[in-house]
């Protein structure tokens, strides 16, 4: 957060768990995905965004837009009609975890499982008929 907006940079081709070992296994902040997409003719203005599994709180702009914001389950969002486009389309999803993975080497905290870290997913952007 003393960083915000800058962000260090990983690239990674599947959504998962941040938590493990081999990635961020003490991380606590926010982390931001990035992707682009196109929708296909099938879709209508009756939209939504399901994130799947996220761990903790989210924030979504979609072309620059700011789309929504949860702190819990379901992480499921109707997307209001005239923010996508055809063509172009950006997602920015934010999670935010909880300060537990830095700061949980304490009596109260060390030998609690820790939850995973990031958006695991799967992501879906779907819509009504």
């Amino acid at each position: 957060a003393e960083t915000y907006p800058e962000f260090e940079c990983i690239e990674l081709q599947t959504l998962v768990n941040l938590a493990i070992p081999e990635l961020l296994p003490e991380f606590s902040g926010i982390v931001r995905y990035k992707t682009t997409f196109d929708l296909n003719e099938k879709c209508s203005e009756s939209c939504y965004l399901d994130l799947g599994m996220v761990y903790e709180t989210v924030s979504v702009w979609i072309n620059g837009m700011k789309a929504a914001e949860k702190i819990c389950p379901p992480y499921h969002f109707p997307i209001e009609p005239g923010l996508l486009k055809k063509t172009g389309n950006t997602l920015v999803v934010e999670v935010t975890n909880t300060l537990a993975k830095r700061l949980g080497q304490n009596c109260f905290d060390r030998y609690q499982p820790q939850e995973p870290t990031g958006l695991i997913g799967p992501v879906v952007l779907g819509f009504q008929e």
